[in-house]
């Protein structure tokens, strides 16, 4: 009696910390690929789901849907749609709108929504965009719904990060970047500063930004000061 009731007591605790693991996203993509809806979440919205798992707190996304998720913004209003077909209107939706899980080939993924923008978060790097994201939950790809087209994030916010600094283009960046379209390519604008040490004596901060592609990680162009480039040089 005593042995059933430690179990009782194990799963109960395994259940509630498995259900409360995602709490903070209404959409997760787990280890297998799998869209799985976040039920609290959902019925918070008053979003129709099937098959309530009492155990997990979450349900897993209808195979017969269709085969991406899409995050898309009309004016004020954000609607998020699953691979099942179902769509909310997440526009009052504060927290995280879709979590890709950490996994042995890729880091946790973020995706939310912040005045106005949808942030893509990976680690400290977080990139931001206004145009409609699509999500491969199987390839655990994402993309960006451009005029001319979707366009794959063969590169994630944090390589682009690591790009430019390692790159010594950028000494320092300053919070969030931005994920633009520019002549139909795709790239990270990292705006931050370049940092000139003169003579072991003072650093002078110069500010810099950095075009980064979305497809090769290779810096595709700069907007810097003409001069910065020969100085860069001669204290090198």
């Amino acid at each position: 009696m005593r042995i059933a009731l430690i179990g009782l007591i194990i799963f109960s605790l395994f259940s509630v910390l498995t259900a409360s693991v995602h709490a903070e996203s209404l959409l997760v993509v787990d280890q297998k690929g799998e869209a799985i809806w976040n039920i609290l979440a959902a019925e918070s919205l008053q979003l129709a789901v099937p098959n309530r798992d009492f155990r997990l707190g979450y349900v897993a996304a209808d195979a017969t849907g269709g085969n991406t998720i899409s995050i898309k913004k009309d004016g004020e209003k954000v609607s998020l749609t699953g691979t099942d077909g179902k769509s909310v209107d997440a526009t009052g939706w504060k927290k995280n709108l879709v979590e890709l899980v950490e996994t042995p080939d890729t880091q946790k993924i973020e995706i939310a929504v912040n005045d106005g923008k949808f942030t893509i978060k990976q680690q400290d790097a977080v990139a931001e965009t206004t145009l409609p994201i699509k999500i491969d939950p199987k390839e655990r790809k994402l993309a960006i719904e451009t005029p001319t087209g979707d366009k794959f994030l063969a590169i994630l916010p944090l390589e682009a990060l690591q790009s430019a600094l390692r790159a010594k283009v950028l000494s320092r960046t300053f919070g969030s970047f931005e994920v633009v379209e520019n002549e139909n390519a795709l790239s990270y604008k990292i705006a931050g500063e370049k940092l000139l040490n003169i003579f072991n004596v003072y650093d002078l901060a110069v500010p810099v930004t950095a075009y980064i592609s979305a497809s090769t990680g290779e810096i595709l162009s700069m907007d810097q000061p003409p001069w910065l480039v020969v100085v860069s040089f001669l204290l090198s």
